[in-house]
């Protein structure tokens, strides 16, 4: 039946402490992802920053289940995911599962978070991928490197870092033994993410301080003209946009000759590719480099 409430007087209300608790869409996710939740609620909390708005994330862990208990041929008649999804979930996101085409998707052989953390440590997850490399299985590492784009791309990819669940080491050593254009495509998703910048062991005040001729631009040369640690370098680039972009940076880096000449030295030396989103954050900024 209905349950039978009294609202709280309002002298009583005032004694306590009342504080509105959000949940975190990327703690969530990184959870989530080492849990086996569906890839259709999976790509949803990736897409919508406002997932958790209207509803819980217990209601969609719940909806994940459901959706894992299915058979394809349930999961084609949308009239029954309706129905069933309905009992936890409002249409409109019912609606967004549906159009999003990711109900048929299933776990994938290789469990990919715990690939992140132990690439270099278990070598059954090298051998798998070297073999799929080997015996031309595009279809299989496609669909790894699908999946890694969705984490490494995405907001829990910060999450995972700080908990030690993603390491530097374990990707680059996935990276060496993909083919060239996969490699690359997990290059870009990372290295364009701003929350993955914790991985990377390099102070910004030592790029805006001395850059040029310093021990830190030598290895960011090594950086660029290595194909598996390419990405190291944009997310230099992408870090260093953030604090440029900041206010407050932003004026006293226009204050600053000795910051604007190392910014002239890593522009110098990052060339067109790298460059580019850096120069354009400055402009933003109105920070002109000094030329070396």
């Amino acid at each position: 039946g209905d349950y039978q409430v009294t609202p709280l007087d309002l002298a009583l209300r005032a004694r306590f402490l009342q504080v509105p608790v959000r949940a975190d869409r990327a703690s969530w996710l990184a959870w989530a992802g080492a849990h086996g939740v569906h890839p259709a609620v999976l790509a949803m909390a990736r897409a919508h920053e406002r997932l958790f708005d209207e509803v819980s994330p217990r209601a969609w862990t719940y909806a994940s289940e459901v959706l894992s208990a299915m058979g394809d041929d349930e999961l084609r008649d949308e009239t029954l995911v309706r129905d069933v999804l309905g009992g936890y979930l409002p249409a409109v996101w019912v609606e967004a599962l549906l159009a999003g085409g990711s109900l048929s998707a299933r776990p994938f052989e290789l469990d990919v978070h715990a690939l992140l953390r132990g690439y270099r440590r278990d070598e059954t997850y090298a051998r798998q991928v070297r073999e799929w490399r080997e015996t031309g299985a595009t279809d299989r590492l496609g669909e790894l490197v699908e999946r890694l784009v969705a984490i490494v791309g995405g907001p829990e990819c910060g999450v995972l870092a700080a908990k030690g669940d993603l390491e530097l080491a374990a990707l680059e050593a996935l990276l060496v033994d993909l083919p060239g254009d996969l490699r690359e495509r997990v290059q870009e998703a990372i290295g364009s993410n701003p929350t993955a910048c914790v991985l990377l062991d390099v102070s910004l005040d030592d790029v805006l301080r001395g850059y040029g001729g310093s021990a830190l631009s030598k290895r960011v040369e090594q950086w660029k003209n290595a194909p598996d640690k390419r990405h190291r370098v944009a997310l230099l680039v992408t870090a260093l946009r953030a604090r440029i972009l900041t206010p407050q940076a932003a004026i006293e880096l226009r204050k600053s000759n000795a910051a604007r000449l190392s910014l002239g030295h890593l522009l110098a030396q990052l060339g067109e590719r790298f460059g580019l989103p850096l120069v354009e954050a400055m402009q933003r900024a109105g920070v002109t480099p000094i030329r070396p």
